[in-house]
């Protein structure tokens, strides 16, 4: 169900998508090349989150809650150790979901830029060759690449450190459910196989909450394309109703005096600080 669901969700957003890059407005259209073709790999990310697994692990934490109330039936002792344990997990990855968050938010602003750079750099080689500023190109290129690999191997080491003290926090669970199972056997409180299935349960209590860090990550990308998506979204296009403004006459004068303009997406301006004046009949 959840891959019929992202392979139509993908479909239906690409179609739309190409028909609002069709229909755009021009006096809205401030995206780049690159950054129009970027939208695409956003959807791309949207399709593959409700493709992944990280939606069938986030709908086993609601029996979560379940599986520890028949934990308690059995043993309120191992019960009240299990919750602990899954509180420690949430709250490690919790602390860690705050720097990675900031990060990936770094991440795909670099990423996109990254993207928006090959792109305009590809349409434009002909250019570079003439101009010879393929070595500056380049050198931009290489700082470019290499700050996003930095934050992109930031992440992974939060999140693989989450990760690991995650299964960590599992592993004791699974260890003082056996301390505090033999003290319950010796008390006649309960039997081996009582013992046995309790370690089964609370390795799938613990499994999903194991898992919370993926499922953060994975719905910070999703958010985060949402939000590119939506802001391009409801830009308005040329086949709505709009107010006409009439024009009484046209001077054919066109004057810019100290214009800079940069699209949306780049640091660099693409007209910095131009003046100029063409008089009607002139040509440029």
């Amino acid at each position: 169900i959840l891959e019929s669901m992202g392979r139509r969700i993908g479909s239906v957003l690409e179609e739309e998508m190409l028909k609002r890059l069709l229909l755009i407005q021009s006096g809205h259209d401030h995206l780049l090349a690159g950054s129009k073709a970027n939208l695409f790999r956003e959807i791309a990310q949207i399709r593959d989150f409700f493709m992944s697994k990280s939606i069938s692990f986030a709908l086993d934490l609601p029996f979560v809650l379940l599986t520890i109330g028949v934990i308690f039936i059995i043993s309120p002792a191992i019960a009240f150790v299990t919750l602990m344990c899954g509180l420690v997990t949430i709250g490690i990855n919790m602390a860690f979901q705050v720097s990675i968050f900031s990060l990936s938010r770094k991440l795909f602003h670099d990423g996109q830029m990254k993207h928006n750079y090959l792109f305009e750099t590809i349409k434009g080689i002909e250019t570079l060759k003439l101009t010879n500023a393929t070595t500056r190109r380049l050198f931009k290129w290489r700082q470019l690449v290499n700050f996003y690999n930095f934050i992109n191997l930031k992440i992974q080491v939060h999140t693989n450190l989450a990760m690991n003290l995650s299964y960590i926090v599992m592993q004791l669970a699974t260890v003082l459910t056996l301390v505090v199972g033999v003290y319950e056997i010796q008390e006649k409180n309960m039997t081996l196989g009582a013992l046995v299935a309790l370690g089964i349960l609370v390795g799938r209590a613990m499994v999903p909450i194991v898992n919370i860090s993926s499922i953060l990550s994975k719905y910070k990308e999703f958010k985060e394309s949402l939000e590119s998506i939506n802001t391009f979204w409801h830009l308005p296009l040329e086949t709505q109703k709009s107010i006409e403004i009439g024009i009484k006459k046209l001077e054919g004068e066109i004057e810019f005096n100290n214009v800079t303009f940069t699209y949306m997406g780049s640091k660099q301006p693409s007209l910095s600080s131009a003046s100029f004046k063409i008089k009607p009949g002139e040509k440029v």
